[in-house]
């Protein structure tokens, strides 16, 4: 078992090179979270940071601060659930450093259910607009309220990795010409919690990113080959092109590409975060192929507007 992980995510590694299964095997804990979720034995709640200064209560830190970003839409139970599969991996997080976090949960719908669901955690900072408004929107509103220098995304089904908040920071203290920064993905195909290793990056280089580079790639494969929903960025940086875009396909990869075309980033091998798989999320239902070109061809208009020197498409527009 890998040390500080909880039981839920024990790792038992099957015949295959390439899949991985998750199977809990250990017993009920103390201290116990109000949502049911305990706290790890090894692990003291009075050992982690101070709580940060964003609501009325909170103490001020000065330590550097990472704001981690969540659009939550809750139509399930499993969805909730996998919220607080977030939250475990977010609170086992390895060799940070100085650096400390605020998770910045955002509700879209118009019944917002999540907030009784959450762990007492107060660098959790929670709010809901009432109304359904979308990912991209929701991000946007937490962005709002972002405290930190840095932001990391995390889509609220998916995993870190024990290093997952710790690799972009490092990547981007080796590299302080980096705007932005990323790990590797794997992803996790549910219901049977398979682990598929397959590196979505096979073309970036490790180390510095130059500029433009992802762009050209879009142009190339079609692909960008960096999983924009493990994106760690400078929050001023990901402001001054409006944080995400109402785009019906892969708004994530927006902020990332139109952000490359300026600045350089950075890259890991090193897997952050499990991008999980499951039938009901958007990503999988049938309508989202059809919005590719689009979401695309917006892309490479914004590209364009912003003059800088993108890769030229035969047609002028669209990648």
């Amino acid at each position: 078992m890998t040390p500080g992980w909880p039981g839920s995510l024990q790792r038992c590694v099957n015949s295959s090179a390439r899949a991985q299964v998750w199977r809990d095997s250990t017993g009920p804990r103390t201290p116990t979270f109000r949502c049911g979720k305990s706290w790890p034995s090894n692990r003291s709640p009075a050992a982690d940071p101070p709580p940060a200064p964003h609501c009325p209560g909170r103490t001020v830190t000065t330590m550097p601060l990472l704001s981690i970003v969540t659009a939550a839409l809750a139509p399930t139970i499993d969805h909730a659930d996998y919220l607080l599969e977030a939250y475990e991996s977010l609170a086992l997080q390895e060799d940070l450093g100085p650096w400390e976090w605020e998770w910045l949960i955002q509700e879209d719908g118009e019944t917002p259910a999540l907030r009784e669901r959450l762990p007492d955690d107060p660098r959790i900072v929670y709010a809901a607009h009432g109304a359904l408004l979308g990912i991209a929107t929701s991000r946007n509103l937490a962005l709002e309220r972002a405290r930190g220098t840095l932001v990391r995304v995390l889509d609220s089904d998916d995993i870190l990795m024990p290093r997952g908040l710790a690799v972009p920071l490092e990547l981007l203290d080796q590299h302080p010409q980096a705007a932005w920064a990323a790990g590797e993905c794997w992803r996790l195909l549910m219901p049977r919690r398979q682990i598929d290793r397959t590196p979505v990056s096979t073309s970036v280089p490790a180390g510095l990113v130059r500029e433009n580079l992802l762009a050209e790639l879009l142009l190339k494969s079609g692909e960008v080959e960096i999983h924009g929903a493990g994106l760690t960025i400078r929050t001023d940086v990901l402001r001054s092109v409006g944080g995400w875009m109402a785009v019906p396909y892969s708004e994530t990869i927006v902020p990332l590409v139109t952000v490359n075309a300026t600045h350089p980033g950075a890259y890991s091998p090193e897997p952050t975060f499990l991008y999980r798989r499951w039938p009901s999320q958007i990503t999988q239902q049938d309508w989202l192929g059809r919005m590719k070109p689009l979401a695309r061809s917006i892309l490479w208009q914004r590209l364009h507007a912003i003059n800088v020197a993108a890769p030229q498409h035969p047609d002028g527009t669209r990648p």
